[in-house]
């Protein structure tokens, strides 16, 4: 996205276009886990023979920018929950891995 032709000084004159301005820098910000996600992605894949990414390397990259994080959970949350896939009934609770946050509001 090209910021400056994007900008356009609205009606309003000086104070909307600096409005302007600071949402499009909060979309810009609020892109950046998803760019260094991506980046991390592509390395990973460069470090491959088969060109292909770790799993577990994505989820660790994704914690450490705050997409996912851990909840502790008494009970399966639903007809599709993994955990109970993982866990048997008398290994609850456990630490649930859930989009964050700032996760949910990523586009």
């Amino acid at each position: 996205m090209n910021m400056l032709r994007d900008l356009r000084v609205p009606p309003g004159g000086r104070g909307e276009a600096k409005d302007r301005i600071t949402e499009l820098e909060a979309e810009r910000d609020a892109m950046k886990p998803w760019a260094l996600l991506g980046k991390k992605c592509f390395n990973e894949s460069r470090g491959s023979e088969q060109r292909d990414v770790d799993g577990e390397v994505l989820q660790d990259a994704a914690i450490a920018l705050g997409l996912f994080e851990y909840v502790m959970v008494g009970e399966p949350c639903g007809d599709r929950c993994y955990c109970e896939d993982y866990f048997g009934r008398d290994e609850w609770p456990v630490q649930c891995l859930r989009l964050s946050a700032l996760g949910k509001e990523m586009p």
